[in-house]
């Protein structure tokens, strides 16, 4: 974030890493096996830091950072390419608890994914 005040441009730099780790469900049916489709949910639960820098015109730096427990509870879907390649997309409700308070943000994930040797289920065949 960067603005202007009457006192100067101020600058806000925050980073976070979420480090996260805990089951997910696929939920098949006749349906999802004929449209290659695989809808799932998955909770999570693990670590968020937290470095946050402001700058300001005329004044020294100010830094801190925090590391607490977090926790993401979601779900989506995979469609299957082949039986090795899929494509993946989920929104998640990721939740931290920095300074005292607790904050609720959303994720959208897409990606591509690759498994090694032979998938469980109808798919694999």
């Amino acid at each position: 974030m960067f603005t202007f005040t009457s006192i100067g441009a101020i600058s806000v730099h925050s980073h976070m890493q979420s480090f996260l780790a805990g089951p997910r469900i696929f939920f098949s049916t006749g349906w999802t096996d004929k449209h290659k489709l695989n809808p799932f949910g998955e909770v999570q639960i693990g670590l968020s830091h937290l470095n946050q820098r402001v700058q300001q015109v005329n004044v020294p730096n100010v830094s801190a950072s925090d590391t607490e427990v977090a926790w993401a509870l979601g779900g989506g879907a995979e469609y299957l390419f082949t039986p090795h390649w899929s494509a993946r997309a989920n929104l998640d409700l990721l939740r931290t608890h920095f300074a005292s308070a607790g904050q609720n943000r959303f994720r959208l994930v897409l990606g591509v994914t690759y498994t090694f040797g032979a998938r469980g289920g109808t798919h694999s065949k």
